[in-house]
C-alpha cells in the first residue's frame, strides 16, 4: 500500500468527492482550509489560484502519494498550470502545501461556487475520457 505524502490544496473540481473518487480511481479522503492573500481567478472556463492581499479560497487539502500527484498534474494540464507551494490553515494550524495557479495569466474574478463553467455531468466524462488516454483502459 501506498502512503499519501504530498499534501494539495483544491478549490475546483478536485474540490468534488465523485469528481477525485473518478479522476483517481480511488478515495481520497478531504479536510476544509483556507489560502490567505489569494482569490480565485477564471480563465478558459477553468479557476486558478492567483496572489491578491486580504482575500482568501475556501477549499480543502487532499493527500495524494506521488502516483495520484501525477495524475493530478496531468490534469490540471501542467506546465500550463504550476504546482505552487503556498500554506493553509486548516483545523487552526498552517500548514505546507501545493495548489495549482497560472503566473501571467490574468483571468476574471470567479467564485469557488463557480467550479468550471462545465457541467459536473461533462466533467465527469472529462474524468474518463481522460484516463482512458491515460491509462489506456488500465486501472
Amino acid at each position: 500500500m501506498k502512503i499519501p505524502t504530498h499534501l494539495l490544496f483544491v478549490y475546483g473540481t478536485l474540490s468534488d468527492a465523485e469528481m477525485r473518487s473518478n479522476l483517481f480511481a480511488a478515495v481520497v479522503p478531504a479536510a476544509p482550509a483556507t489560502l490567505k492573500n489569494y482569490r480565485l481567478r477564471s480563465h478558459e472556463g477553468f479557476l486558478f489560484a492567483s496572489p491578491y492581499d486580504g482575500s482568501s479560497i475556501e477549499g480543502l487539502i487532499i493527500s495524494l502519494t506521488s502516483e495520484q500527484l501525477r495524475i493530478a498534474d496531468a490534469w490540471e494540464d501542467v506546465p500550463v498550470y504550476t504546482r505552487t507551494k503556498v500554506l493553509v490553515t486548516c483545523s487552526h494550524r498552517r500548514i505546507e502545501a501545493c495548489t495549482y495557479a497560472r503566473p501571467g495569466i490574468k483571468g476574471t474574478r470567479a467564485t469557488s461556487s463557480e467550479i468550471c463553467s462545465f457541467s459536473k455531468e461533462e466533467v465527469l466524462l472529462m474524468i474518463q475520457d481522460f484516463r482512458l488516454k491515460m491509462f489506456g483502459g488500465k486501472k
